[in-house]
């Protein structure tokens, strides 16, 4: 694309990979990748729902991502309503805090991360339009941080979920 100046046109990008979120709960900046609707940059009044989307274990932030955003695009040529979609890197964390809290995971998402994108994209601040989904560590990862944050979240999904790793040490 080129404007009248025959400069090239930046394109707009709707995945954007490696941010950075500074925690004061995690001491530690915290990965999270994006993936905007493709109306975002057109229609800049408009506001969407959220997703968060949680890798399984042995995965992070910065896989290749692609695999989900084609058929995220496939779903919304078909008529899927757009979406933000934000994936966090929880590392091997499950999405929970640890017993002994030395590493609060679950407490920084939904102090400090949801709160950010809320402030910093264009969501829609409501329950009702804010999800969980994940796979494996991130399937479990999805139904606890929703089931323990029913304010925050009105729906998760998980794929072949690890739902407990038994005794206390369960978020589930």
């Amino acid at each position: 694309n080129e404007d009248n100046t025959g400069t090239e046109e930046p394109v707009f990008e709707r995945m954007h990979k490696n941010k950075l979120i500074e925690s004061s709960i995690l001491k530690t900046k915290v990965k999270y990748s994006i993936f905007l609707p493709a109306s975002y940059e057109e229609e800049t009044s408009k506001k969407y729902p959220v997703v968060y989307f949680f890798h399984g274990l042995g995965e992070s932030n910065s896989k290749d991502w692609t695999k989900y955003t084609d058929v995220i695009e496939s779903l919304e040529k078909s008529g899927l309503q757009e979406m933000i979609y934000v994936f966090p890197n929880g590392s091997n964390s499950y999405y929970c805090n640890r017993y002994d809290d030395s590493y609060n995971y679950m407490d920084m998402f939904v102090e400090e991360l949801v709160p950010y994108i809320d402030a910093n994209y264009r969501t829609i601040d409501d329950a009702r339009y804010r999800y969980t989904a994940g796979c494996s560590m991130g399937g479990q990862g999805a139904y606890g941080v929703a089931l323990q944050n029913p304010d925050l979240f009105s729906g998760a999904v998980s794929f072949f979920g690890a739902f407990s790793f038994g005794g206390d040490a369960s978020p589930n």
